[in-house]
């Protein structure tokens, strides 16, 4: 079965992209077929996010072009080797979604060989059409009221829609002059799944045009994003992919899902 997850903000600007190819690295470190999404027509990310410049097709030309092969317009992404379903080839500021070629599409994608289907939105973008085929969202907001406001908003919608979502923190720095977790909490109506801290090792690497992950394993950000992936491998009932693909990673400070495991007798 494939696990896809939609990874999505009210409000830009929030890390959304940086959380999406993140979870793919992990998740493909642990050695899962992973397929990362750009949903973003209008104003792409992940491609120029991870130093990709040019591709021949990608979900634009799929859903225009009915002649264009999937397999043509999956891309691999050789440094995190998971693949990529880029937003556009020529990007165009404004697009209109067809629902019927969109689900079209999600069925060929469902389909094929993945364990996990990452999906990276534009802010604020909801397509009602594609919420049978999401088995879970994530809401990415940093800790300020504007971005929080938008996260509650869009909860709203999901729970309308009966989408399972959890709220991430993004980017805290423990700062008199940010909102306390308990706050947004209160805000968003529900506690946080996780709270990314910041990390200048993520603005290195986005400099370097790699996912933190991979750039730094052992960085507060990458064990953050660690533990939010592997939970996701246990609730997608895979217990075999929490054995590390190839060379074994550094050795770090003991994670939370590791701590669960070993409180109830497992062995990792």
């Amino acid at each position: 079965m494939t696990f896809t997850l939609l990874i999505s903000s009210q409000k830009g600007g929030v890390g959304k992209t940086t959380v999406a190819t993140n979870i793919a690295a992990v998740l493909r470190y642990y050695g899962n077929p992973t397929l990362l999404i750009d949903t973003d027509i209008a104003n792409p990310s992940v491609t120029p996010f991870l130093g990709i410049s040019s591709f021949n097709y990608g979900l634009k030309e799929l859903l225009d072009n009915d002649s264009i092969e999937l397999k043509d317009a999956i891309i691999s992404y050789q440094q995190g080797r998971f693949d990529i379903l880029p937003a556009a080839a020529n990007p165009e500021h404004y697009y209109v979604f067809n629902d019927e070629k969109l689900s079209k599409l999600y069925n060929k994608i469902k389909k094929l060989d993945y364990k996990f289907i990452i999906i990276d939105t534009a802010p604020a973008s909801f397509i009602e059409a594609l919420s049978k085929y999401y088995d879970e969202a994530l809401i990415v907001t940093t800790p300020d009221p504007a971005s929080v406001l938008g996260a509650s908003r869009l909860s709203k919608v999901y729970q309308k829609h009966h989408m399972n979502h959890r709220l991430i923190i993004n980017r805290v720095e423990e700062s008199k002059f940010e909102m306390k977790r308990e706050d947004i909490e209160k805000v968003y109506g529900d506690v946080a799944y996780a709270i990314i801290p910041e990390d200048p090792s993520v603005k290195e690497a986005i400099n370097k045009m790699i996912p933190a992950y991979i750039y730094n394993r052992g960085s507060p950000f990458s064990i953050a994003i660690e533990n939010i992936a592997r939970a996701y491998l246990l609730k997608a009932g895979s217990s075999e992919s929490l054995v590390f693909e190839g060379k074994a990673p550094e050795k770090r400070k003991q994670s939370f899902i590791d701590k669960l495991k070993e409180a109830f007798g497992k062995k990792q």
